[in-house]
């Protein structure tokens, strides 16, 4: 797809850091994640996106500090996703463009965050959106925020590079 010359592709999937509250085979499957296959997929259009539009947030080093411990996770959950999120990078890092910077815009985390990264050689560009925290998390109750995770506000985290 193409907007406004920008080339725009997207990738389904993501680790389900809540597996806490999820019945496997109906809200949790082991085939949530992207495969190398649907990777690969992203050069349909013969070149690498100009932009990713994924569920799955790229392991850039600022997310991951930010991230930082179990925030009320539960720790199976959290190193399945954690490892999910490693492996989902290395595929979406597998098709980039080293000669040009990708915006990769996300979700998963459910809150915002912006930040500038070279992975692996690859120039990246992540956004963040954010959106509502999972039953899970830190086991907060109804219309409790999440200020550690959401850094306080829904700007850029301190560790992420103005856009």
């Amino acid at each position: 797809m193409r907007a406004d010359q920008h080339s725009v592709d997207r990738l389904a999937g993501a680790a389900s850091i809540d597996r806490c509250v999820r019945m496997p085979g109906l809200t949790w499957r082991e085939t949530e994640l992207p495969t190398d296959e649907q990777a690969a997929g992203l050069l349909d259009a013969g070149a690498s996106p100009d932009v990713v539009l994924a569920h799955e947030a790229l392991a850039v080093p600022g997310l991951i500090q930010r991230l930082g411990d179990s925030h009320g996770w539960r720790p199976d959950d959290l190193a399945y996703a954690r490892e999910a999120q490693q492996v989902h990078t290395a595929r979406v890092l597998s098709v980039l463009d080293p000669a040009k910077e990708t915006l990769c815009v996300t979700g998963h985390y459910h809150f915002r965050h912006l930040e500038q990264a070279v992975l692996d050689g690859m120039p990246v560009r992540q956004d963040l959106r954010p959106g509502r925290l999972s039953r899970c998390a830190g086991r907060a109750r109804p219309g409790q925020r999440r200020s550690a995770l959401r850094g306080g506000s829904d700007g850029p985290s301190a560790s992420a590079p103005a856009a």
